[in-house]
């Protein structure tokens, strides 16, 4: 995720791209299209989960969570999301 290699940048890339999945699914509809863009990014998120702060960890949780909430009415996507936790 970006040039910087050290575990505390990765973190920084993680908690940015939590925050942008957190904004984009409270804004837009949720169609296949959109939480396949949001799979992907918290796919890039998680890759640094073994580093992350008890804070950072929760926040992905609850984002996670977020995103399967507004999911709902779309099975496939739930079960998808489902399959990233």
């Amino acid at each position: 995720m970006g040039e910087r290699t050290d575990a505390v940048s990765k973190n920084n890339q993680a908690r940015l791209v939590l925050d942008l999945v957190s904004q984009i699914s409270a804004r837009m509809e949720l169609t296949l299209e959109v939480g396949e863009f949001l799979m992907r990014l918290l796919d890039l998120a998680m890759k640094t989960k073994s580093t992350m702060t008890r804070v950072d960890l929760r926040f992905l949780s609850n984002t996670l969570e977020h995103v399967k909430q507004k999911a709902a009415d779309n099975p496939q996507l739930l079960n998808a999301l489902k399959q990233l936790a």
